[in-house]
């Protein structure tokens, strides 16, 4: 039994920096939490006159630009988009430039007040909002993307099943820019025949590989998408464990879980990717029900052949963090190579990053210092999901691109760095380190989180762990909270939500669109409140669920899922809970 425990959700809107928070991620989201602990807010305040809006008030006039001028960003993201499909057909483009600035310089949240999307819904342009057919984040919505250290901004995307005018509409001078969405739409056939192009693929040092659809031959025709055929089409894998093929998707067995070792693509032809794959396997796409039209695909990976554990640089070792443009100060190094090989899933349990604290860099050489953990470094913060915006402090991860590597960012300190590799032995060799210089940017660019002040809470209730009080901190406005008092959940606030699939007719949505190894129950056993905290547990209990058309997916564990669908939606602001992970994997659940 794995338990999960939470202390209070408060959500907050206000603060100085909002604003700038404001072009940073999907805007609307629906509250979810999870056995994970996440929970995804944004603040009360509408998004003015389109984007959802909640009904909520408008943002002053004095923080909002009026809109001037409309362009396309450039010929790439104009006009005109054309993408073809069976069903919805997905559709992005970048934002245009608003007063002839782009999103970068002019954020889609300094004009959201003079602002309009409308569609063109007979004869009518119509704010999109106004229109029960979309439904924002669900089959269109906007998202802050950043591309690379030097492209960021801006992109608008729909999920659409017909052809789509649509326009931005500055209300203040009544200033508009068309767009046409056209949506091709594909025939399906039924597969007769089945073949491959390339059937061995190698995968790379990182365990990285990919099926691309354009490398499958469906009917003997090239110009048939995978899209047309999917319907009649399985999946099938093989691990060479003795078990034969067995189903891919919905399947924990297969040894394959969904945004975890593997997932599908749609940019291009689409295809499925792998990641972390330290096994040779073969993928076998199969007519349904027919196994005697099928065709494989081999992928292999190679363990490196060494015969010792001397490092060597990959890319050099000095790297200047005043090189990346914008004052972004990001760096990235490659894990040194093993005996001249790359590094593998397996060696980064064995590698050791170590900086010299106090150590004083001057006319290209280091003195003093002391060699301590990177993990121990109050200078660097760990983060293991990716750079984070909301905080003010240099930041490192782990990156794997065809190659395993550290990111660093931003890089304001000069840092000496030393990356060792442990024996069987568990130490390190005095002469098996690589010394890197980090240059940094003394003007690199941190996040303003001045008013992400703490907030006071009143434990000190009855029973023991009530909350009494709140104080929401100077500039913010507490707008909804849950402190897990008493002992049952507040149904006013939140719904369990149940079962394991999310569309009862289609198995291969089990494990609620990525692949999760729990279902959900509304059992006690699986959700409670008591002492000011709210439990969510985990219990080894498999399970087989069936869709309409009798087909299985298999289930290992039972968890309380809690929903804030139809009681309370936000956009921006702050969120602020208290969570406790049990220690331990998921394989030690009872």
């Amino acid at each position: 039994m794995v338990a999960h425990e939470c202390e209070g959700e408060r959500f907050f809107k206000g603060g100085t920096n909002m604003a700038k928070r404001r072009n940073r991620g999907i805007f609307k989201k629906l509250v979810c939490l999870a056995l994970t602990g996440v929970m995804l807010f944004g603040e009360g305040t509408a998004f003015g006159s389109f984007g959802g809006g909640l009904g909520a008030e408008r943002v002053s006039a004095d923080e909002t630009t009026v809109i001037t001028s409309l362009d396309y960003y450039d010929s790439a993201n104009g006009a005109s988009h054309t993408a073809s499909g069976v069903k919805d057909v997905s559709f992005g483009f970048v934002l245009p430039k608003f007063n002839g600035k782009p999103s970068q310089e002019l954020s889609l949240a300094d004009v959201q007040n003079d602002l309009e999307l409308q569609v063109y819904v007979d004869g009518t342009w119509t704010n999109i909002d106004d229109i029960p057919a979309f439904q924002f984040n669900s089959n269109w919505g906007w998202e802050y993307q950043v591309w690379s250290d030097t492209a960021n901004g801006w992109i608008c995307w729909f999920k659409l099943n017909e052809t789509t005018k649509l326009r931005f509409h500055g209300i203040t001078n009544d200033v508009n820019l068309e767009y046409t969405l056209t949506v091709n739409k594909l025939d399906t056939f039924p597969v007769t025949s089945l073949g491959c192009k390339t059937p061995e693929i190698k995968a790379d040092a990182t365990g990285g590989a990919a099926i691309d659809w354009s490398n499958v031959i469906f009917n003997g025709n090239d110009a048939i998408k995978y899209a047309q055929v999917e319907e009649d089409l399985e999946l099938l894998v093989d691990n060479n464990d003795g078990k034969g093929f067995v189903p891919l998707l919905a399947n924990a067995e297969s040894g394959f879980i969904w945004d975890n070792n593997f997932g599908i693509y749609t940019d291009g032809n689409g295809g499925i990717w792998f990641k972390n794959i330290d096994w040779s396997f073969t993928v076998r796409i199969q007519k349904k029900d027919t196994p005697d039209i099928y065709t494989d695909v081999k992928f292999t990976y190679t363990a490196p052949d060494r015969t010792n554990t001397t490092l060597t640089p990959h890319d050099g070792t000095t790297f200047n963090a005043n090189d990346a443009a914008n004052n972004v100060a990001s760096l990235a190094i490659v894990l040194p190579k093993i005996n001249g090989t790359e590094a593998v899933k397996s060696d980064l349990d064995r590698f050791v990053y170590e900086v010299c604290d106090g150590a004083v860099y001057a006319d290209g050489n280091w003195s003093g210092g002391e060699w301590i953990a990177l993990s121990d470094s109050s200078n660097w913060i760990y983060q293991d999901s990716g750079y984070n915006n909301y905080s003010a402090q240099q930041q490192w991860g782990y990156f794997a691109d065809y190659v395993f590597g550290l990111w660093f960012q931003p890089v304001r300190d000069n840092t000496y760095l030393r990356i060792g590799y442990k024996e069987e032995s568990g130490e390190v060799r005095d002469n098996n380190w690589i010394y890197y210089t980090l240059i940094g940017n003394p003007n690199a660019k941190f996040p303003d989180v001045s008013d992400m002040t703490p907030i006071k809470v009143d434990n000190e209730g009855e029973p023991s762990g009530d909350v009494t009080s709140v104080e929401a901190p100077e500039g913010w406005q507490l707008l909804w909270n849950d402190e897990f008092n008493g002992n049952t959940v507040d149904d006013s606030k939140w719904s369990n939500q149940t079962g394991f699939f999310i569309d009862e007719n289609d198995y291969t949505t089990s494990g609620w669109g990525n692949k999760e190894l729990e279902y959900y129950t509304d059992s006690p056993e699986n959700t409670s409140v008591a002492d000011g905290k709210l439990k969510l547990t985990l219990k080894k209990d498999p399970k087989t669920f069936y869709d309409t058309q009798n087909r299985p997916a298999e289930a290992l564990y039972s968890s309380g899922k809690l929903i804030s669908q139809n009681k309370f939606s936000v956009k921006y602001g702050r969120v602020d809970f208290r969570a406790k992970l049990p220690a331990g994997a998921v394989d030690d659940a009872e």
